[in-house]
């Protein structure tokens, strides 16, 4: 994974997850937890300045939160993609993506690659072996068989391989909606990505009945192409410049519709006046579409001087107002979509994540280490890749079902092998077995004293290393978009430099986000150098008061390493004694 930092861009977070919460040393041995040598000895370059924290919320890396964030920005407010900013979000989606959800999507866009490729190569020769229509619906017909029905050698590799993928895909969706019981959110699992993907799990396994049928396999080749769209959430290079095309779909609604309501009108039009008799499907709606949208005029005109004027005018109002009107649609979507492209990055993995660990509630992942693991996977895929070529090639393949349930038996060990984690103490290593009884002893988590060594070893918190300079920088930009909304007499304050007059000029600033935040209030607010601002729908200005320390606590507590001289570093060099000194 190190090898392709600089292409995937890994290095924004370094994550632990772990059962303490406060940087702890011992000051007469000068000795530190192991754990933190993962953070402080680091002998590869580069070395940053960075920002250590602590998460104070235990166990959070849990299906239940996932479905909580997901649910904060699709359902609750679909715009709530600010949550995404957050930095213990964009930790926890670090720490679940990075050390468990990328193997599987992985493994899974392999094996989609991989039928892909089985697909063209059988196409292929199905084409150049065609000397006419009736052999060529004949051969594609013989690709989409199973090697238990075709009595062709040759045949049955892809239609095998894709019901196998079809099955496997269903058993997760089954271990998916089973993670969702578990939790006690079954309804959570009705989101349409998931549904899409109930549906494009069945549709490969119809072929074992409606191998024969043109449209489903047109909707088989389709999904397999549109499957190499997944990819996206590997590369935040690749995904930000995707994303914001995945989504002009839905802001191009508005002009989708009208446009059709256009073309309807038109068609409906010229084929009430055209003089010539003609079925309206397909000729009359063909000739229309050919006519409108891609402006092919006839040869000749018309002699009716009706339908000709209607022919101008259908023309003009296509090529010049609709056209114009979707090219700028789509530029105003694409403009906004690019503007949080970066969240949405962030959403698509935390659905990934959910997704994750949901199936690991159901399914075991510490029967192998990773390399264990990954030599099993490796002799599946040299096994079954054996049989394809033996089937293409040589005409020996095996009789019956066997072949079918040798692909599956392949692909499912891929999968497992993609989720072994034994030794790795993930957090959804411990519950992957016995969810239930782990789901309800965290309940009662509240119930034990803080100082309980039970609840000590149970509770876990994410500790989050991030660049200083980064951080530095995300921080001055904040302070930049606060600072536009400023009277002018609040900018010369902040040049002061004070940390009273940047507190006293960002007040009313922060009052006035509350209120609308909580009120609901929609109007604007105008406000001077020295007066709060005012609500004009009430009238009134509510104060903000610092609550007590024990209603809101320290969500994040940032811990720092300090080296001699005052420096901050992120890694401590080998060789340093220097014990380092925790802040809250």
């Amino acid at each position: 994974m190190r090898a392709l930092s600089p292409f995937l861009r890994v290095g924004r977070f370094y994550t632990r997850y772990e059962s303490e919460k406060e940087w702890s040393y011992d000051d007469e041995k000068y000795k530190e937890p192991e754990w933190h040598k993962k953070i402080t000895q680091c002998e590869e370059p580069p070395i940053f300045d960075a920002m250590i924290q602590v998460c104070c919320i235990p166990n959070i890396i849990s299906p239940n939160f996932f479905s909580a964030v997901l649910d904060a920005s699709e359902r609750v407010q679909p715009d709530a993609l600010f949550l995404f900013k957050c930095v213990p979000i964009r930790a926890a989606v670090s720490y679940t993506f990075w050390n468990g959800a990328i193997w599987v999507d992985v493994a899974q866009f392999l094996v989609s690659v991989w039928g892909l490729g089985l697909l063209l190569v059988e196409t292929f020769l199905a084409h150049e072996a065609a000397n006419d229509p009736k052999t060529l619906e004949n051969n594609i017909s013989r690709v989409f068989e199973p090697s238990f029905i075709t009595q062709v050698y040759k045949r049955g590799v892809v239609a095998d391989w894709i019901i196998a993928k079809g099955i496997v895909d269903l058993l997760l969706e089954v271990a998916q909606f089973w993670g969702t019981m578990v939790i006690g959110e079954p309804m959570s699992y009705m989101r349409p990505g998931n549904l899409w993907d109930l549906l494009r799990s069945i549709l490969p396994i119809l072929l074992l009945w409606q191998y024969d049928s043109r449209v489903l396999q047109t909707f088989i080749v389709l999904i397999y192409w549109m499957r190499l769209l997944e990819g996206v959430t590997y590369s935040e290079r690749i995904g930000h410049a995707l994303l914001p095309l995945h989504k002009l779909a839905s802001g191009l609604m508005p002009a989708m519709t009208f446009t059709l309501v256009g073309f309807c009108t038109l068609s409906h039009a010229m084929y009430t006046v055209q003089l010539k008799p003609e079925h309206l499907w397909p000729q009359s709606v063909f000739h229309t579409f050919d006519t409108l949208i891609t402006q092919g005029l006839p040869k000749e005109p018309p002699r009716d001087m009706l339908q000709l004027s209607l022919l101008y005018a259908g023309v003009l109002f296509f090529s010049i107002f609709v056209m114009n009107i979707f090219i700028g649609v789509i530029s105003e979507q694409y403009t906004k979509e690019k503007e949080q492209v970066a969240e949405m990055f962030q959403s698509l993995r935390a659905s990934s994540c959910y997704t994750f660990l949901l199936r690991m509630c159901v399914i075991p992942c510490n029967l192998l280490t990773k390399k264990a693991a990954a030599v099993v996977a490796a002799c599946s895929v040299a096994l079954t890749f054996g049989l394809q070529v033996a089937s293409l090639l040589f005409s020996r393949q095996l009789p019956g079902f066997f072949q079918l349930f040798a692909f599956i038996l392949c692909q499912m060990v891929i999968f497992m092998a993609s989720v072994q984690c034994q030794g790795k103490d993930y957090a959804w290593e411990k519950f992957s077995f016995c969810s239930r009884s782990e789901l309800a002893f965290s309940r009662s988590y509240s119930t034990l004293p803080e100082s309980s060594p039970r609840n000590r070893k149970d509770k876990r918190y994410l500790w989050i290393c991030q660049p200083r300079d980064l951080e530095c920088l995300e921080g001055e930009k904040q302070m930049q978009e606060l600072c536009r909304g400023l009277p002018r007499g609040g900018s010369s304050d902040l040049e002061a430099g004070s940390e009273q007059s940047i507190n006293d000029a960002l007040l009313p600033v922060l009052r006035q986000a509350i209120r609308e935040e909580l009120g609901g209030s929609s109007r604007l607010a105008t406000y001077g150098s020295s007066q709060p601002p005012r609500d004009l729908s009430s009238g009134s200005i509510p104060e903000v008061t610092r609550p007590p320390q024990s209603t809101f606590p320290n969500l994040l507590r940032k811990e720092s390493r300090r080296a001699p001289g005052g420096t901050f570093n992120l890694f401590k060099r080998k060789g340093a004694t220097t014990p380092p000194t925790s802040t809250s």
